[in-house]
């Protein structure tokens, strides 16, 4: 991310959310940009250093636990079809 795509993307949001008439806030994490411009329908808020990893929910394990459940379903239904298979497969003999 460089301050050129920052500006032209919010720049952008902006004029999107004029037209709908719609204010939004947004958390900054670092940013180191020269420029940040302003904008009217859009207020950022610049996060304290070092929070990232308090703040930050996929930070906090959420991405472990969703790959988790995910994982937990796919073979629950990979099982559930087998079963499945096997009850059909079973009347016919």
């Amino acid at each position: 991310m460089n301050s050129l795509i920052w500006n032209q993307f919010f720049t952008d949001l902006n004029i999107e959310l004029v037209s709908k008439g719609r204010k939004i806030l947004v958390f900054v994490d670092n940013f180191q940009a020269d420029n940040c411009g302003a904008w009217s329908n859009i207020e950022m808020t610049f996060l304290p250093p070092n929070t990232r990893s308090v703040l930050q929910p996929c930070d906090q394990g959420i991405s472990k636990y969703v790959k988790f459940d995910y994982r937990k379903k796919m073979l629950q239904r990979i099982c559930d079809v087998m079963w499945e298979d096997r009850e059909i497969g079973a009347g016919k003999y």
